[in-house]
């Protein structure tokens, strides 16, 4: 995970590859894209993970 700081240090082609990584449409943006991918860096922590049929057991 990656924290707002570590991302603005980033280059916009880091960046980009990254969302490409998360599924998040790329942007010429770079404030945009560093929300984008807070963003669904939280989304995915507050999704628990899927339960497989063996594990309710």
């Amino acid at each position: 995970m990656f924290d707002i700081l570590q991302l603005k240090s980033k280059s916009l082609d880091e960046l980009q590859a990254i969302a490409k990584e998360m599924g998040i449409k790329a942007k010429d943006d770079k404030n945009q894209l560093v929300y984008d991918i807070l963003d669904e860096q939280r989304l995915r922590k507050s999704i628990p993970p899927m339960r497989t049929a063996r594990q309710n057991l």
